[in-house]
């Protein structure tokens, strides 16, 4: 990837150490987790919880599906793992048909990577498996392609973050930044003009696509060898309040 990327995300860093443990089968209890952050403006269509299952616990009937070349996955302690070990990865893929309008909305995970660099590491795509658009890791900077500018704030490995995205119908994409101590800064406020941010519509069908965690088919060597995923939200449009 020649080209630099910024953050165009809700980022609230939360600081959660995974203490250096492995992911993997025989990874121990995910350590305590602070509550979510609340997010007000927006109806809750999708919620998460990775508690033995990838079953929606808003809207019946939705679930997550593990993308099939995930090496191997499975829960431990209220969070889902996984490992990769061949393009493009692993991880979690969501279609839904739930969104009223597919520009504006937003969408919250907290998840912990085995690596965040130094080269690119993808997090979440919007316009499928051709499109290397999205948002990455790169030298531990976090990065949305394709636009220009690059963030400053610099991410660990094996440390959970708390991450939401959130656009509106005009195609304003906001980063907000919630450090340890709960502070929330507004990190960016871009404008997606060319709609690179908008999911995939599947199929000309009426459900739109989420694909997380692992790389397109533009590269395929993008992606991290596991983590751990402990909530993904979606919500029915921008958020307007973050709180604790």
């Amino acid at each position: 990837m020649l080209h630099p990327r910024i953050v165009v995300a809700l980022l609230v860093a939360v600081g959660i150490t995974a203490c250096g443990v492995p992911t993997g089968p025989d990874d121990p209890a995910t350590p305590a987790q602070p509550p979510l952050p609340t997010v007000e403006g927006a109806n809750l269509l999708h919620q998460f919880d990775f508690d033995g299952n990838l079953a929606d616990t808003v809207a019946s009937g939705v679930s997550l599906t593990v993308h099939p070349d995930t090496a191997s996955h499975g829960f431990s302690s209220g969070a889902w793992w996984w490992t990769a070990t061949d393009d493009p990865g692993g991880g979690l893929i969501l279609e839904t048909d739930r969104i009223t309008d597919p520009a504006a909305y937003s969408i919250g995970l907290r998840f912990r990577f085995n690596e965040v660099g130094p080269s690119w590491v993808k997090i979440i795509s919007f316009l499928g498996d051709e499109d290397d658009g999205g948002l990455y890791f790169y030298g531990g900077y976090l990065q949305l392609y394709p636009f220009p500018e690059d963030d400053t704030r610099l991410f660990q490995p094996g440390v959970y973050y708390d991450l939401i995205l959130s656009r509106d119908i005009d195609g304003t994409v906001e980063v907000y930044a919630i450090d340890s101590s709960q502070t929330i800064t507004k990190v960016y406020s871009e404008d997606d003009e060319f709609d690179d941010t908008i999911p995939v519509q599947v199929s000309n069908g009426p459900l739109r696509r989420f694909a997380f965690f692992m790389d397109d088919d533009a590269t395929e060597v993008e992606w991290t060898s596991g983590g751990a995923v402990t909530s993904i939200r979606v919500w029915d449009g921008p958020i307007t309040t973050i709180r604790f």
